[in-house]
């Protein structure tokens, strides 16, 4: 089965091109392209990666209740976490772990605009392209168990700190954005031992020495950052 990736930003649709892969069944890239919706590949599903700061990935303490009452719950967690009503969002969990203190968990919640979601979804299927699903790239990035993973696209910066986590980072201040994230990271004693740095093909890489200097973390170069392969 060939699968349509589309990588679709803020801007989508009022600037309708976007890049995308279509995959064979084992997963591999057979075309890939930059373009508008009526140059699309034809494929037996298509999925969409929202880029950027479209999505908040979030971490909050949840009392243990019964399944009926996690919407409720997610909205009170919330409430204090979003500049926008929490009603209006479309919250999905991603994960729920124990909190150390052993009464409650700490659940994570993908966060996007109920109305942007929508609407995207519908212009979609108005095109022949629902998706199957949707996901965010604050998800999708690369991520680790022992160190910070930074990927950069000509799109957005996506900081990964943990498997559980992510984050889309301004690019025009990214260096003084991750000194911020490390001070505060030194105070919790929670510091990555590394930042290993993923750029998108044609992407300019931060200096290493300098982004080290600034952050007081190593920095270490990685694999290229493939969108899709997420």
């Amino acid at each position: 089965m060939t699968r349509l990736l589309l990588a679709i930003d803020e801007q989508w649709p009022s600037r309708p091109d976007c890049p995308w892969v279509l995959l064979g069944a084992d997963g591999q890239p057979l075309s890939e392209g930059h373009s508008e919706p009526r140059h699309w590949p034809a494929a037996a599903a298509c999925e969409v990666i929202l880029t950027g700061p479209q999505c908040l990935w979030l971490e909050v303490p949840l009392p243990r209740g019964a399944r009926r009452d996690l919407p409720r719950l997610l909205a009170y967690a919330l409430e204090d976490r979003l500049l926008k009503d929490p009603d209006t969002q479309h919250l999905t969990v991603s994960h729920r772990r124990p909190a150390d203190d052993g009464e409650r968990d700490l659940a994570g919640v993908l966060v996007i605009a109920r109305d942007r979601l929508r609407n995207l979804v519908a212009q979609l299927a108005a095109i022949g392209r629902p998706p199957r699903r949707v996901l965010a790239e604050v998800q999708t990035a690369p991520a680790g168990t022992n160190g910070w993973q930074l990927s950069l696209s000509a799109s957005a910066a996506i900081l990964r700190s943990g498997p559980n986590s992510g984050m889309a980072i301004d690019s025009d201040i990214l260096t003084p954005l991750l000194a911020q994230q490390a001070a505060t990271s030194r105070a919790a004693n929670t510091a990555p031992n590394h930042i290993e740095v993923h750029c998108a093909p044609g992407t300019t890489a931060p200096d290493p020495e300098g982004l080290q200097t600034e952050t007081g973390i190593p920095v270490q170069t990685g694999s290229p950052y493939l969108w899709w392969q997420g």
